[in-house]
């Protein structure tokens, strides 16, 4: 399901279980964790690159059982694209990311990508 506004808070929770920087880039806080600043830099960071007027992505929540676990990205460049994944501590290594990854690709494919690259990190 693609990300929408009211997904926020809820990407939000499962973020806050993972280091910040698994999850959004770097913020300048002398403070390590997941501060308030940091909070509305995810929130910030996802409407952004989201759901403003021009989005640079579009990404989906990744849900098992009806719990948001972690969220994916297509990031079209020309002809090609990026896709990227996070998921929260929790239910990494059970293999959600293959899924999701070849569910992306899928995606990007059905947008007429035809080369995609798979990135470590979500930004």
């Amino acid at each position: 399901m693609a990300v929408e506004r009211a997904d926020l808070g809820l990407l939000l929770d499962a973020a806050l279980t993972a280091d910040p920087t698994d999850v959004m880039p770097p913020v300048s806080d002398p403070i390590d964790g997941w501060t308030e600043g940091r909070r509305q830099a995810f929130r910030r960071f996802h409407r952004q690159r989201l759901l403003g007027p021009e989005p640079v992505e579009k990404a989906y929540v990744v849900r098992v059982d009806g719990h948001v676990v972690g969220a994916g990205r297509v990031r079209p460049i020309g002809t090609e694209a990026d896709i990227g994944l996070w998921l929260a501590p929790r239910w990494r290594r059970l293999g959600i990311g293959s899924v999701v990854a070849a569910q992306l690709v899928q995606l990007a494919r059905q947008e007429g990508i035809r080369e995609v690259t798979a990135r470590s990190a979500w930004f």
